[in-house]
This record gives C-alpha cells, structure tokens and sequence, in this order.
C-alpha cells in the first residue's frame, strides 16, 4: 500500500488537487511501472486531514486524474488497520474497537468455565488487550469521552479474568 501526503492551505487547493495531483500520480505510475507494479486507481482513497474551520474551506469532492479515474474524498480511512477521520478524533476507530473488544469477551464469557485463570488471562490479553495496545500512541489527546470508552473495555477485560 502506498501513501502520499501532500500539505496545503485551501488557498491552494484548485491548484494541487487538479494540477500536482495528477503529477504526482504520474510519477507513481511512472516508478511502479519500472518496477514491474502497477497502480490499482479503482482501490485508491484520498483523505484531507485538518481542523473543522479548514475542512469547511475545501470546496472540491473529488480529483479527476488524466487516466479517467475519479477518487472522491473520504471522510474516513483505513490505514495498518486503524481508521482514521479527517480531524483525526479516532471516534470511528474506537467505537470499532470497543465493538469488537465486547464481542470478543462476550465470547469469552461462554467458555470461561473451560480454562484455568492462568490461561484465561493469557487469552484476554493476547485477544482484547494487545487490540487496545496496538497504535495506542496515536491516541495521545483525544477526547476525555474517547479515554473513558478504552477504560470501560479494560475495565471489562479485567473483570472477566478475575
């Protein structure tokens, strides 16, 4: 997967969504091709990241690049499995987490009976606890409402192996 990052202020934006954009997919098509790769246009996603007073400066939807190929803007993308938002809030990603999180200790649940504490615990943390861990840098700031939601899920994770 290939990712590109481009800054700009909303002053510039006709400019680098129709001009440098195709350019710069030009150059991509150009280095996969030497390297016997090739762009999947069809897969591709773009994203602008940026507080709520800029997003609502940006008037263009989408990119038309030369190829044919029209990408509109997401609102959210996945990136090494976490979803990122246009304010980068990680709302989308922790709700995902936390429903994934419970389904997983609903399931425990039904087959605690079945395991000695020792590995109940090796279970919940292979299996709920290394999902909170992973990129748990990336939620550094977010909102108190945010924290409170992972601290339920830890909450219930400790609660079921005790």
């Amino acid at each position: 997967r290939s990712q590109i990052s481009k800054q700009f202020s909303p002053s510039e934006q006709v400019n680098l969504l129709t001009n440098q954009i195709n350019d710069c997919f030009h150059m991509v098509r150009k280095w996969m091709s030497k390297y016997y790769l090739q762009l999947n246009e069809p897969k591709t996603q773009i994203i602008i990241f940026g507080s709520s007073k800029i997003l609502q400066q940006i008037a263009i939807n989408g990119v038309n690049l030369l190829s044919g190929t029209t990408i509109r803007f997401l609102s959210t993308v996945k990136n090494l499995g976490v979803q990122m938002d246009q304010r980068l809030t990680f709302d989308k990603q922790i709700t995902t987490l936390k429903q994934n999180s419970f389904h997983t200790i609903r399931n425990l649940c039904k087959v605690r009976f079945l395991l000695t504490k020792d590995h109940m615990k090796s279970v919940v943390n292979s299996m709920v606890i290394s999902c909170l861990d992973y990129c748990n840098c990336l939620y550094y700031g977010i909102a108190e409402r945010l924290l409170n939601q992972l601290q339920i899920i830890q909450n219930s994770a400790a609660k079921l192996v005790t």
